[in-house]
């Protein structure tokens, strides 16, 4: 109690150096936000509870130095994960070094180690910029914890260390064999050294872990050498096709047109994720619309250097792929993620027999050599392959099936469901995941652990995760209290689980922080 006391009255002075006067509006805005914070701040209710995180959350993007109080008050007491993680990061994002210093060791501090892979989040906001040598002196040195070490030099990327260069480059050499530490590595000094850092990163172009050749050519491209493009051009035949669309994103970071016919070959590379990048990065680099016609876009260049291009763009075969609720399936790599709980019986007639019509016309539509599978999920998890299979039409007749038996029950269990996706399909390269209710059971339950955490995982297989909200009709509510809680033996107010509203958000977070797209089914 006596170092909170201490540490409130010392907020006043202990926002970052502002270069800029405050402004009048701002002020007045944030203390009526203020005010709003007072009248909700003890209340369990979850629409106050809501009203609580919108509070936090535009006290943060405000920045006026006044809300670092309201911002210590909400990390430190709020029993909500929601209102705690966006004061976090306004404390990051305003305070001074002692602010930061003050919040990192609670995180280190805290059970949960959800604040902990956080840091990087909240740090990255830091405009105080004394944090990175504190973190470079006092945090970097930790062996223990490969995750926070992990997180600490991510987060000395996001924040340019100049000083923490050296340091991380001596990690790399030593900690060789953990993938995550010389990732995060390579990253890290691709953004703080620029060109110096080259040296130092190029020879994992050469590595025979893929997805350290992939953290190469991304640390290359962070290091604003336009010179770096030619580095990495002869990985577009790389067996990896992450690597290759690591190439297509550099090339296309630097609108490189000498990587132009390498994207062309791309587009012969038989992988639709990877044919879709190059694409996109044609079409940037070039204003043309040529789409997967490898042919065409060899015409158009043959043209161009002979200054011979015609005065109207002519457009080239797309090509036809399969759509789900609106969204094209650019991907031969494929796992249908599908929600039967409980709530999926609202409406008429009942979402679940939406979701099946949707997802069977689909399937037919699908490529035969598409790699797909099905999961669908509840309290646990109902699996049609234990792994993807092609998309022949035996196999489709086959999961046309399995999608008609799919049966309403239960709640729903999306942090567990995510982790087997991951796990038992190791060549999927993108999820299509239909829901219609916020997370109920499993073993994280709070929305933000769940993104934060999935994100974690996911930051090495990079699946493209697209989301659609199945909302249509209205979904009945229960008496009393339900499911095991919120990962800490919180039961769930029938309020808080039904809220659709707040499943549509969760549902676009997750798609928006892991590559995907977002579709609201509503009406």
């Amino acid at each position: 109690m006596f170092r909170r006391v201490i540490f409130l009255l010392l907020l006043a002075p202990l926002a970052a150096p502002a270069g800029e006067p405050a402004d009048p509006a701002a002020a007045r805005r944030c203390r009526e936000l203020i005010r709003e914070y007072e009248k909700v701040k003890r209340s369990p209710l979850w629409e106050k509870v809501k009203e609580r995180r919108r509070i936090l959350e535009e006290l943060r993007d405000l920045g006026d130095p006044a809300a670092l109080r309201v911002l210590y008050t909400a990390f430190t007491k709020d029993r909500e994960q929601i209102c705690r993680i966006p004061a976090m990061i306004g404390l990051a994002k305003m305070g001074n070094l002692k602010v930061l210093k003050t919040l990192v060791r609670i995180c280190l501090r805290e059970h949960n180690d959800i604040y902990r892979l956080c840091l990087p989040l909240a740090l990255g906001e830091a405009a105080d910029p004394r944090i990175g040598p504190w973190l470079t002196k006092n945090l970097l040195p930790e062996r223990k914890d490969r995750d926070l070490r992990a997180a600490v030099i991510q987060s000395l990327g996001l924040l340019g260390t100049k000083e923490a260069f050296e340091p991380i480059r001596k990690i790399l050499e030593k900690e060789r064999r953990h993938p995550r530490i010389v990732y995060e590595s390579l990253l890290a000094l691709g953004r703080i050294g620029g060109k110096e850092a080259i040296p130092v990163i190029a020879p994992y172009l050469e590595n025979p872990d893929g997805v350290l050749r992939e953290g190469a050519v991304l640390a290359l491209a962070e290091t604003g050498d336009p010179g770096v493009v030619a580095r990495v051009l002869p990985l577009a035949s790389d067996v990896s096709p992450r690597v290759q669309e690591s190439v297509a994103e550099t090339v296309g970071r630097y609108r490189a047109e000498p990587g132009i016919p390498a994207l062309i070959g791309l587009l012969r590379s038989g992988r639709l994720r990877v044919m879709d990048t190059a694409r996109r990065t044609l079409e940037a680099i070039t204003g043309e619309k040529f789409g997967f016609d490898a042919d065409a876009w060899e015409l158009w260049l043959a043209r161009k250097k002979a200054g011979k291009l015609p005065e109207k763009p002519v457009a080239g075969r797309n090509g036809s792929v399969a759509t789900y609720y609106g969204l094209k399936i650019l991907s031969d790599r494929v796992l249908f993620i599908v929600d039967h709980s409980g709530s999926m019986d609202a409406g008429k007639p009942p979402r679940i027999e939406t979701a099946r019509k949707e997802l069977k016309k689909t399937l037919e539509e699908l490529n035969p050599r598409t790699l797909f599978n099905i999961v669908g999920f509840g309290s646990g998890t109902t699996w049609w392959k234990d792994s993807e299979v092609k998309a022949t039409k035996k196999n489709v007749a086959e999961a046309l099936r399995f999608v008609d038996r799919l049966s309403v029950g239960g709640g729903t269990n999306v942090w567990d469901t995510l982790v087997e996706a991951l796990e038992k399909n190791r060549l999927i390269d993108t999820i299509y995941f239909l829901g219609d209710g916020s997370p109920s059971l499993g073993r994280y339950t709070e929305q933000d652990e769940i993104l934060i955490r999935f994100r974690w995982l996911n930051r090495f297989r990079k699946v493209r995760v697209n989301c659609i909200a199945l909302l249509r009709g209205k979904v009945g509510r229960f008496g009393g209290r339900m499911g095991p809680g919120l990962g800490r033996g919180r039961s769930i107010s029938p309020d808080r689980m039904y809220d659709e509203e707040e499943a549509a958000r969760f549902l676009a977070r997750l798609a928006a922080e892991n590559g995907g797209t977002f579709v609201k089914v509503d009406k």
